[in-house]
């Protein structure tokens, strides 16, 4: 996850008018055919389905983005869950609290009870398993990241990954010889997820140049600092309206763009007295209409929407936000639906005949920074297993509460919300004579910033032990 303020400085205006286009090299439906991922994609609208899904069985799970102001994999979630305190602190506590802490020595693990040894972090009890009483991996994610890091910086890249490729883990408890004694170490489901998104972030891909030494293929660019694009919101707190950088612009219109802006600030001078800045809603509109941060291309979403979920049945992986933050997000199911057709324009791509309106709703797994998706494996509450779906829902009921109490929420939403979220768009897919998709453009201000696929790595390196504590949960048939 990434967040920026909005674009400052010169910017040139752009037209208000949707740039619809064949797409560039980066929006090309093509780059997901690859030599790891051979694909012969369907581009002919009447022959693609308008629903799909992956099976019930590969269903990305939801979990913790794990955040570097906490430590991320180093962090001791259950601990911090027991002092009832909100995730939200202010640096200095952070510090305190994630980055201040001791590393138990060999003596002092040995001697320890099985629920002071469940506290400890993932990286905590997986170096104790591995007999690494230096801590190695832990240090090592406690070391770059620090607790004045934003509250979004996390690993959501790798979950996002690592959920799509593995199915939800079960919860063990492993015997393990520490001084001549036997301890009994016990990974929750969230310790296993979290070793499972470690392994992933330790291959460093999607960072920067998209440097990786692993299977990855992408569509789209990437909104980048130049740019520096954000959308404004507010919330509600309490009962009061508070200002927030959250992007969260489903449901709005591309049109809605600059009014958006105009609102948030006349909000911020009534809530704030800050200044209003005549000029901020033209340099948004010039920030969205940067190439970077208009993609992805809405013909090549509909393509890849349409081939992966609905004849292919496999997911993908995608940047569920247009601006500059960073939402990574496992795409799990579409639904799709032609509302209305129209006559080329003049904004319409090279060789188009005819115009297709669709409104699509796509869904993914979604991740949070809140305790119960640690505590709740998500398929188990979905799919059977009575004694853990009661746990479930327990927990989740103490999740909603904590969400309409930080005002994300006014009122508690039907389970099972914020375990799977899902975005709507609304395009024009432009067809040419033999009804293949050619391009598109938005009439939804909400977008994709860019789609990726990652292919699945194994257990190896520092976590090719983690293959003794992984055991899938596979929902009943």
């Amino acid at each position: 996850m990434k967040v920026a303020q909005i674009v400052g400085g010169l910017l040139v205006f752009c037209s208000l008018c949707s740039q619809a286009e064949q797409w560039n090299s980066y929006n090309d439906p093509n780059n997901f055919n690859t030599n790891w991922h051979p694909v012969q994609y369907e581009t002919r609208f009447s022959l693609l389905p308008s629903s799909g899904a992956v099976p019930l069985k590969e269903t990305p799970w939801s979990d913790s983005y794990w955040p570097k102001n906490r430590g991320s994999f180093a962090y001791r979630w259950q601990a911090f869950q027991k002092t009832g305190k909100s995730p939200d602190l202010k640096p200095e506590a952070l510090r305190d609290m994630f980055f201040g802490i001791y590393f138990y020595n060999k003596r002092e693990v040995a001697e320890m009870s099985e629920s002071e040894l469940n506290e400890l972090s993932p990286l905590e009890k997986y170096s104790i398993f591995k007999g690494d009483f230096k801590y190695k991996m832990a240090r090592k994610y406690l070391d770059p990241n620090n607790a004045w890091a934003s509250y979004w910086e996390g690993y959501c890249h790798a979950w996002a990954a690592a959920s799509a490729q593995f199915p939800e883990p079960l919860p063990v408890t492993v015997p393990v010889e520490v001084r001549g004694r036997t301890i009994m170490l016990s990974f929750g489901s969230g310790d296993i997820k979290a070793l499972l998104v470690a392994s992933y972030a330790e291959r460093n891909w999607k960072a920067g140049a998209r440097r990786s030494n692993l299977n990855l293929t992408s569509l789209g660019q990437i909104c980048t600092n130049e740019q520096q694009f954000l959308f404004p919101t507010s919330k509600i707190k309490h009962g009061v309206e508070v200002m927030s950088d959250y992007s969260d612009t489903n449901g709005l219109l591309d049109s809605d763009l600059e009014k958006s802006v105009q609102d948030y600030q006349a909000r911020l001078n009534r809530v704030t007295g800050a200044p209003i800045d005549p000029s901020l809603p033209k340099r948004a509109r010039a920030a969205a209409e940067t190439d970077a941060c208009r993609d992805v291309n809405a013909g090549a979403l509909h393509i890849v929407m349409a081939n992966q979920l609905g004849l292919m049945h496999e997911g993908f992986l995608l940047d569920k936000t247009r601006d500059y933050e960073v939402w990574n997000q496992p795409a799990f199911k579409f639904t799709s639906k032609a509302v209305a057709t129209e006559a080329p324009s003049r904004t319409s791509a090279p060789g188009t005949q005819s115009v297709v309106v669709v409104e699509s709703k796509l869904y993914y797994a979604d991740d949070t920074n809140y305790g119960w998706t640690y505590w709740n494996p998500t398929l188990a509450g979905i799919f059977g297993l009575k004694d853990l779906h009661e746990h479930f829902l327990k927990e989740y009921s103490k999740y909603q509460s904590v969400l309409i109490e930080e005002g994300d929420l006014r009122t508690p939403q039907a389970y099972p919300e914020h375990v799977f979220g899902s975005a709507d768009y609304k395009y024009r897919l432009d067809l040419d004579e033999e009804g293949r998709i050619i391009g598109g453009d938005w009439i939804t201000l909400n977008r994709p910033d860019d789609l990726y696929l990652v292919g699945k790595i194994g257990f190896e390196g520092e976590f090719a032990e983690l293959s003794q504590l992984y055991h899938p949960m596979l929902p009943r048939e």
